[in-house]
Order: structure tokens, then sequence, then C-alpha cells
């Protein structure tokens, strides 16, 4: 194999395992994520492993876990 096709082999493995990693997200039981394409909302999505279309979804988590704070008199 020439040095050029092996350059070119590695850069399409770095760009599969880029989009890839653009793709699968993770979202943990407490949170969800708000899937948009294309700006406008699908919806929540999760918990769990979701694939998203990379450069068209995008995904914003947000946290469901309760939050206190102590209020001074």
């Amino acid at each position: 194999m020439d040095p050029v096709s092996l350059i070119i082999l590695i850069l399409v493995f770095i760009g599969f395992f880029t989009v890839l990693s653009l793709a699968v997200k993770i979202v943990p039981e407490y949170q969800r994520l708000v899937v948009f394409r294309l700006g406008r909302a699908l919806g929540a999505k999760g918990p769990g492993l979701l694939l998203l279309i990379p450069f068209v979804d995008k995904g914003v988590r947000v946290d469901l876990r309760e939050r206190f704070f102590d209020v001074e008199p």
C-alpha cells in the first residue's frame, strides 16, 4: 500500500469516528435531551443511548433534579 493511500485511509477512519462521536449521546437517568432538528423542537428524549443526525440535530441537556437552598428570613 502506498503512503498516499495509507494517509487517506487514516483520515477516513478519523472522520468516521469523529462523526460517530457527534451522533451518539448518552443521557443519564436524571436528565433529558431536548432534540432540535433544524431549529424545530422534536421533543424530550432519554434517558439512555440516543442517536442524533450529525450537523442536523442539536441536543440540549435538561436536568430534572430538584434543587434546594436555604432562604434567610
